[in-house]
């Protein structure tokens, strides 16, 4: 794909004109696959029938062999039909587009006639090659809310396509999450990743992936390995993770006997890698690598996950973080500083299923805030924040300020009640959509001492056409926008707040801006912020430099604000509740 003039200052250059060719190893083009113009104006859902071309990329299981999808839109609406029917008013009876995508494929040299190779019933998901008579493609119903999965023989496309099977997208239906993983990648003689099978076409493997692994007796998600019988369409489970460590599956060694090798971690075992034979009667690992602790005076420190429920019965995880040798009765109550991210659901059901991995080996990475512990604080990392609506006739964000508030109180209560927290000495911070939640809850809540935002961003107006899993442009929801913005409610924020941000932060969402506009805001309003500018960084910070001015900086302002705070009633004035 080469990208050519003229230039837009006013679109990314995504939509600048592009040439996308077939070029040879001389750097020849030998063939024209699309010239876009950039000029083309966007067109109303059902105007065009001509089919699009896009996907464009090389079969795994098969040398010089093009294939791409071609895309029909939905049908012309009928006479009288609103076009742009907003999400929610969406009407259930209306018959669901069938064969809108179909995949083709093209020989070298290209100069042929297109084959087909799939002609899927609904909307196409992921096509994964594996050889010349098996292959496996998804597709989804969205007024079915079902994901099918199929295999198929690439080589002769007169075969009907087999339903391997099926999964519902409704979340509620999920009950034991999930139940299905994914097919085991393996490399090829191309050097390609491709779904592994055995030569008689009888099973392939189905491993545990990010979103698809399995809770155990403890509700814990574990990696997992499953046998699937393409005859019987059945799956037999031949390896499971199992408490108290954290076991990831890294490549299977042997097909046949099922044997693979594992990144095996406890939260006080290093990582190390060890061969696995789930078949062998004592079951005893081999360990592979033997790589030492980097950070043994971490090993001290004290670690479980608590579970709590906020006012509204949703049920609460977070991790918390002790110093060594505390005690609270000998100790009393410690200042607390808690880091969290929202994340918006669809149900109680699907939001209680996320939790944090208490397994995992304790080394504070470059954006940890574990490091604090040894300061003398109880941290609690990953406190989770769900923003949930299970109305269809609404987003989850309707509920966003309330649920944020409940949320963060149900935690500060909870670790109170304990005898390890101490509910007026408390700080809270996190970085991008995490910075976002911390500005809102220092302007509808009197919870907190202190407030780290990072990388944030506070005035949604300057993100109009939707941010993180909001669907709705500002132009649709001018309000909820509003209410969102901590920079709209300012005048609230009256809790010391420290604001960090990369000076060439790249992410589309949280340009410097928003940190600026918010500090001259605060500060114009006689507030009390701080704002650090991290020289040459972007979204994340990387630089030894900066990350050791963000400890610092993040230290010092909860030390003054938090740990040396007057210890006091707090005010009368509630937790602010959306209206």
């Amino acid at each position: 794909t080469t990208v050519h003039k003229p230039y837009s200052y006013q679109q990314g250059h995504a939509s600048f004109p592009s040439k996308l060719e077939i070029w040879d190893i001389k750097g020849n083009a030998i063939k024209l696959l699309e010239n876009n113009t950039g000029e083309e104006e966007p067109q109303a859902r059902g105007a065009n029938r001509e089919p699009r071309k896009s996907g464009y990329g090389w079969r795994n299981d098969m040398p010089e062999t093009l294939v791409w999808t071609e895309s029909l839109s939905p049908p012309p609406p009928a006479r009288g039909q609103v076009v742009d029917t907003p999400a929610d008013e969406e009407k259930k009876d209306e018959p669901e587009p069938t064969y809108t995508t179909s995949v083709y494929q093209l020989q070298s040299p290209f100069d042929g006639e297109k084959q087909l190779v799939i002609k899927p019933m609904y909307r196409i998901g992921q096509v994964t090659w594996g050889n010349s008579r098996f292959a496996i493609y998804n597709e989804t119903s969205t007024k079915d809310k079902i994901r099918n999965t199929f295999s198929f023989v690439p080589a002769d496309t007169t075969k009907a396509p087999v339903l391997l099977y099926s999964e519902s997208t409704e979340v509620d239906s999920l009950g034991v999450f999930p139940v299905i993983g994914v097919p085991y990648m393996t490399r090829n003689n191309y050097g390609a990743s491709v779904v592994y099978v055995d030569d008689r076409l009888s099973y392939i493997y189905l491993t545990s992936a990010i979103r698809t692994l399995r809770k155990d007796s403890e509700g814990d998600n574990m990696h997992f390995i499953d046998r699937f019988d393409l005859r019987t369409k059945r799956a037999t489970n031949l390896w499971m993770g199992q408490a108290p460590y954290s076991e990831s599956i890294e490549t299977i060694t042997d097909f046949r006997n099922l044997k693979f090798i594992s990144l095996r971690q406890s939260a006080k075992d290093v990582p190390n890698y060890f061969a696995v034979d789930p078949a062998s009667r004592t079951r005893k690992l081999q360990q592979i690598t033997f790589y030492t602790d980097p950070c043994p005076a971490m090993r001290e420190i004290q670690s479980r996950m608590i579970t709590y429920t906020r006012k509204d019965g949703v049920q609460l995880t977070a991790m918390l973080y002790l110093p060594a040798g505390y005690d609270p009765e000998r100790d009393g109550k410690l200042p607390v500083f808690m880091w969290g991210y929202p994340y918006e659901y669809r149900s109680v059901a699907d939001a209680e299923k996320a939790r944090p991995a208490r397994y995992n080996f304790i080394r504070p990475n470059a954006s940890s805030q574990v490091y604090f512990v040894t300061q003398g604080y109880a941290i609690l990392d990953g406190f989770t924040v769900p923003i949930i609506s299970d109305n269809t006739k609404k987003e989850p964000n309707d509920n966003y300020r309330e649920h944020l508030v409940m949320s963060a109180e149900a935690a500060i209560n909870y670790i109170d009640s304990i005898g390890i927290g101490d509910k007026n000495r408390v700080g809270v911070g996190g970085h991008s959509y995490g910075g976002f939640m911390t500005g809102n809850l220092l302007a509808h809540s009197n919870l907190f001492k202190a407030g780290i935002a990072r990388s944030g961003a506070y005035n949604r107006s300057l993100t109009p056409n939707g941010f993180q899993s909001e669907p709705r442009t500002y132009w649709r929801a001018p309000q909820l926008y509003f209410e969102m913005s901590p920079f709209s409610y300012a005048n609230q924020i009256k809790t010391p707040i420290l604001l960090i941000h990369g000076q060439m932060d790249n992410n589309q969402g949280t340009f410097p801006v928003q940190s600026e506009r918010l500090y001259h805001a605060l500060s114009g309003l006689g507030g009390h912020v701080r704002y650090v500018q991290l020289p040459y960084e972007s979204h994340g910070y990387v630089a030894k430099e900066s990350l050791f001015h963000v400890m610092y900086e993040t230290l010092t302002f909860l030390d003054k604000y938090v740990k040396n705070a007057k210890v006091e009633a707090p005010a009368e004035k509630p937790a602010e509740e959306a209206k």
